[in-house]
Formats: C-alpha cells, sequence, structure tokens
C-alpha cells in the first residue's frame, strides 16, 4: 500500500511540489490510517484485507458475511470468536511503533495517532455502512467511493 501511495506521489516530487521525505510521510500516514489500500479513498476505513485475515476469512467471505442485514465487522468477529478490536489496534500500533523505529514518524506523530486509536477503531468495527470499512462494493451494489 505505501508503495502506491508512493508512486502516486512520484509526479509531486518530480516536479518539485513536495520533498521525497514529504512523500514518504504522506504515504505513511495514509497507510497507517488504512486509505489507500485495494483502491479505496476516504477517510478512516479499515483495511478490509487487514480484518478479513484477522478473522480466517477471505476478503470476500467477508463481504458476504458483512452483506447481511444489520452485520458489523463485531457481529462476524463475535461469530468467529475474534477480539477484532483487539487485534486490530495491536496491529496499528505495532505499525506506529515500526514508523517511529524507521524514522517515518516522530514520537509526537506517533502520540497522536495512537490517542484514541483503539475508540476508532471500534466505531468502525461497530458500523454497519461497509463504505467506512474498506474499498469494495457495497451490499446493494454500489461503489464504496
Amino acid at each position: 500500500m505505501v508503495d502506491r501511495i508512493r508512486g502516486a506521489l512520484s509526479g509531486l516530487v518530480s516536479d518539485g511540489s513536495i520533498t521525497e521525505e514529504q512523500a514518504d510521510e504522506v504515504a505513511g500516514t495514509l497507510s497507517e490510517a488504512g486509505i489507500g489500500g485495494h483502491g479505496g479513498h476516504g477517510g478512516g476505513r479499515l483495511d478490509l484485507s487487514a480484518a478479513a485475515a484477522t478473522l480466517r476469512m477471505t476478503e470476500d467471505e467477508l463481504r458476504a458475511a458483512l452483506a447481511a442485514d444489520g452485520a458489523t465487522l463485531a457481529t462476524v468477529a463475535e461469530d468467529q470468536g475474534v477480539d477484532l478490536v483487539t487485534a486490530l489496534t495491536d496491529a496499528a500500533e505495532q505499525r506506529i511503533a515500526d514508523a517511529v523505529t524507521d524514522g517515518r514518524l516522530t514520537q509526537e506523530q506517533a502520540d497522536e495517532r495512537l490517542a484514541g486509536l483503539a475508540e476508532r477503531i471500534s466505531e468502525r468495527v461497530d458500523s454497519t455502512d461497509l463504505g467506512h470499512r474498506g474499498g469494495g462494493p457495497r451490499p446493494e451494489g454500489g461503489s464504496a467511493d
């Protein structure tokens, strides 16, 4: 995902609009937020591939489970016996820690991202709006973007 975002920003680096460091920071930030995976756009979406892997399902199986009336990632996770919020929070915390170690984030930036992380993830996991959980078609066949 980060490489795709960096690729999308390469034109701005080439024309001098932003530096390579700024492109790396933007790519890391968008990746940490789950934006840019599988063609997704928009703020605050969870990457369905990460959720599906945590639930030991394929993305297609997860989308099918989410198509059920009133289904949320939380209800699917409960059916699978998985604490999805904890798993996704732990994974996000690790990515943020790795970004600090790699120098892509300062500790201050990491602390900002970590503040309220579990609550934000919990809200998304409990959401019935598939458009806020990742790319892919909505149950009624519309676009998630």
